[in-house]
């Protein structure tokens, strides 16, 4: 890649654990930055910013709050 902005997939964020569900909610309302062999790539801080904000969330089970402190 000619860029440095750093992107991630569906598959990226499976191999941290995260359900499609939770991936679900993590891409819903952002725009994907490129398509890659068919799959949607999108901004490493975009993706970022979601998962700190789904961590604010006080209702997030334990498991998931793992998940989110590790990516």
């Amino acid at each position: 890649m000619g860029s440095s902005t750093e992107k991630v997939t569906k598959l990226h964020l499976q191999a941290f654990g995260f359900s499609d569900y939770v991936i679900k909610q993590l891409i819903k309302g952002l725009n994907a930055a490129s398509t890659n062999n068919g799959l949607k790539e999108y901004i490493s801080s975009d993706i970022k910013t979601s998962v700190e904000k789904r961590l604010a969330n006080c209702r997030i089970q334990a498991e998931n709050q793992e998940n989110f402190k590790v990516f």
